[in-house]
């Protein structure tokens, strides 16, 4: 099942609305390419491909930048927000 298929634990808005505000924090440490391709592909669900496509970069850039972007959020925030943690895929 694709991340876009996949179904987001259930979560009260206002832990949501936390877990962003701290997501969006500890991006704002992250390399700005693996910031970019997080925020478009996982915030905003666009393919690599399209994410490549409107930053200039091959999708094999993105798709590293994605992969190192997703495993720092997992350390981040594996212990303390499992049910977040969870959704992300590879």
């Amino acid at each position: 099942m694709s991340p876009r298929e996949r179904r987001p634990a259930e979560v009260d808005p206002i832990d949501l609305r936390a877990l962003l505000e701290d997501l969006r924090g500890f991006l704002e440490h992250l390399p700005s390419a693996q910031r970019e391709a997080f925020e478009m592909a996982d915030l905003h669900g666009l393919r690599p491909v399209e994410v490549a496509a409107l930053s200039g970069r091959s999708p094999g850039t993105i798709r590293s930048n994605l992969l190192r972007a997703r495993r720092k959020v997992r350390e981040r925030f594996s212990a303390e927000r499992p049910e977040f943690v969870s959704e992300l895929a590879d």
